[in-house]
């Protein structure tokens, strides 16, 4: 309980000048070799394995994924885990291994974007909390995860048009590239320009359901920048509205 309430905590505050990854490897390292079995403590040291690349991290990461699916742990946490794993299992070639993972990965992210292990948690959380981590997310499964969120009935509406938004552009990024817009291909493009028509009416959507959240206002600042269409308007307006909903907003 103290290390949890302590440095762990701490750490995932965020704060300038708090634990790093490593001191909350090493305190639960002490505590799992002292023979503790919490999967409350395994997950998140496990996690921070994985960030370290510690040479226990794939050990870890299978013991927390048996005994986080045994003990019915939160969805997020198992998806964090399962896509740590999958990295791990791709940085080495063990493709069929790591499709399994992804997989894996994706139904938890699923269960979290329905609310499920995060009960009462305001829609914001739910986003917040595993949006950024979408991008991890190999295109195939992205592809996929985008047609399972379309046909689900028992998402929150802002939800679904945060995340088939920010799936939208990031399908639209690969189908680019990085490259210059000069020495992008024309199906390159007119991929691209179709993915980001598709997210900014997500985001308007999830924009005009609330206004008072600076989520989609700050995306839709990345979708006016992406191009010199009109229709997406000046990033500066978006950025206004975003500052305008929760002026402490760091991410817009």
């Amino acid at each position: 309980r103290a290390f949890l309430t302590g440095i762990c905590w701490q750490y995932f505050d965020g704060k300038p000048g708090g634990p790093t990854a490593r001191q909350v490897y090493n305190e639960g390292r002490k505590l799992l070799d002292a023979g503790c079995d919490s999967t409350a403590v395994l997950v998140p040291v496990a996690d921070m394995a994985k960030k370290i690349h510690a040479p226990d991290a794939r050990a870890l990461l299978d013991r927390a994924l048996i005994a986080s699916e045994n003990a019915g742990t939160d969805p997020a946490w198992r998806f964090y885990l399962a896509l740590h794993r999958a990295k791990l299992y791709q940085a080495s070639d063990e493709v069929a291994q790591a499709s399994v993972m992804w997989d894996q990965a994706l139904e938890s992210l699923l269960q979290v974007i329905r609310g499920e292990g995060l009960a009462g948690r305001d829609p914001r959380e739910i986003y917040a909390f595993t949006a950024p981590a979408t991008s991890d997310l190999p295109l195939p499964s992205k592809v996929k995860l985008k047609d399972r969120l379309m046909r689900l009935d028992d998402v929150d509406p802002w939800v679904r048009h945060m995340f088939l938004a920010e799936l939208d552009m990031q399908i639209g990024w690969a189908h680019r590239g990085n490259e210059y817009a000069d020495i992008t291909g024309q199906d390159a493009r007119i991929k691209f320009k179709q993915s980001l028509d598709i997210a900014f009416d997500h985001l308007m959507a999830a924009y005009e359901m609330h206004p008072e959240r600076p989520e989609a206002a700050t995306r839709l600042i990345s979708v006016a920048m992406a191009t010199d269409d009109p229709k997406y308007r000046h990033p500066t307006l978006w950025f206004e509205r975003a500052v305008r909903a929760e002026e402490t907003y760091q991410t817009a």
